[in-house]
């Protein structure tokens, strides 16, 4: 799908945990619990149970993005000054963002997943509208297609592949599930379980849970509040490729406008209508963070736990097309549409 340019705007794609513990759960930790043990179970049970709770998803989102504020532009060159790195990688103009504007046709069964963009909602809801890009994974093949570019940005045909696994949507986490339920192919409850160092703090009403993958991937801090709703997310790492000596904030994730959603199967299901995403090039000397880039992501028509079969996980490629099929380490130029 399409993200942010070539020029740096998110700096690092890593993973998160997060989840909702309820409309109005109760305090984050047990009734009468004063151990860091009883703390942390208390979290990861309500982890758990909402993804447990679901099975399947489908919903339409919006995603928009903003040029980079004028505030925030003063504050990338007085630190790309002090680092002697280039400004303009940082800085997301008005035209870029405007560029950066879509819509994702999102749906998700057990590991089965799949996207299609479309430029707007009035271009999807056309007679016979068909999506810019699509991906989607049936269990053990990605096949995807971009009509707008393919490798090495090449006009002609258009470049269809089919590949082992999960491939990109596994990684990416602006889709659903991964707002809430997972990260990767982890749960986020498993993820807190096996964290060697997390903590978890009370602030001011809110909880903060921090802990690091145990893989090896970043830090996690989530903030949580007082009906136990997720309200921001930060990745917290250390970059080789950048001029970190100590980890830092790298992105930011806010979730609000929680709704109930009553699902197919019958729960009530409490999930955010709002998500922004922010790419952060550093943090000041006062603690303020430097916002390069932001997503707004609006959560439309969802649907929980109805029936969705298995032939939306194959998707149909355009005519004419270049298959790239890496099972087979061979390309092949269909006659006709392929599966």
């Amino acid at each position: 799908m399409r993200r942010s340019s070539d020029r740096g705007r998110w700096i690092l794609t890593l993973g998160i945990a997060s989840t909702i513990f309820g409309r109005v759960a109760p305090s984050l930790f047990a009734d009468g619990a004063d151990s860091k043990n009883s703390a942390l179970d208390a979290i990861v049970r309500r982890l758990a149970q909402p993804e447990r709770l679901v099975r399947s998803c489908e919903c339409l989102l919006g995603y928009r993005s903003d040029p980079t504020s004028p505030e925030m532009i003063a504050l990338i060159k007085e630190h790309c000054r002090k680092t002697g790195d280039s400004p303009d990688r940082y800085i997301w103009t008005k035209e870029e963002a405007a560029r950066d504007q879509y819509v994702l046709h999102w749906w998700r069964r057990d590991d089965k997943e799949r996207f299609d963009r479309f430029p707007t909602f009035e271009a999807m809801n056309q007679p016979g509208a068909k999506p810019t890009e699509s991906d989607a994974f049936d269990g053990k093949l990605t096949r995807a297609f971009n009509t707008e570019s393919g490798p090495k940005r090449t006009k002609g045909p258009v470049y269809c592949s089919i590949r082992s696994g999960k491939g990109n949507l596994l990684m990416i986490d602006r889709y659903p599930f991964s707002f809430l339920y997972e990260y990767g192919d982890r749960r986020y409850s498993e993820l807190l379980t096996h964290a060697l160092d997390a903590q978890v703090l009370e602030v001011d009403g809110q909880t903060k849970v921090t802990f690091s993958h145990v893989a090896g991937g970043p830090v996690f801090e989530l903030v949580f509040g007082k009906d136990g709703s997720l309200l921001r997310r930060y990745k917290i790492a250390k970059a080789p490729f950048d001029h970190d000596r100590e980890p830092r904030v790298h992105e930011r994730h806010s979730f609000s406008g929680y709704r109930i959603y009553r699902a197919a199967s019958g729960e009530s299901i409490w999930f955010p209508s709002k998500v922004d995403f922010e790419g952060v090039l550093a943090t000041t000397g006062d603690g303020r963070l430097i916002v390069t880039s932001r997503v707004h992501v609006e959560v439309n028509s969802l649907q929980f736990n109805h029936q969705i079969p298995d032939d939306v996980f194959v998707i149909q490629f355009p005519e004419g097309c270049v298959v790239h099929d890496q099972t087979a380490r061979r390309a092949r130029r269909p006659r006709q549409n392929a599966k």
